[in-house]
């Protein structure tokens, strides 16, 4: 965590919605529900066409599950499936079906 928060301090654009995926997902391996939301809906907000935005929105959808907030997992994985580009050949996909 320490190490992508160095990293997204110096990173101008490029990969920023990977940084804040990885922490995203970083947080949540942790416990770290609140911060893992903030990191991966900044990811999912700030780049909302970015290919990485079906990762953290898995990975978002885990947190919300974990948080008993079914709703807004379920809205989230309803986005990977029908708001994009994904196919049923992409893990994304699949992971969000399942």
């Amino acid at each position: 965590i320490r190490v992508v928060r160095n990293y997204l301090r110096e990173e101008t654009q490029n990969r920023r919605p990977h940084a804040l995926t990885l922490l995203g997902e970083s947080q949540l391996a942790l416990g770290q529900s609140d911060a893992s939301l903030r990191s991966l809906n900044a990811a999912i907000d700030q780049y909302p066409n970015h290919p990485i935005t079906y990762r953290a929105r898995l990975a978002a959808s885990r947190v919300y599950l974990e948080t008993q907030q079914l709703s807004k997992a379920k809205e989230l994985l309803n986005d990977n499936l029908h708001n994009g580009v994904l196919s049923p050949r992409s893990n994304e996909w699949r992971k969000s079906l399942f």
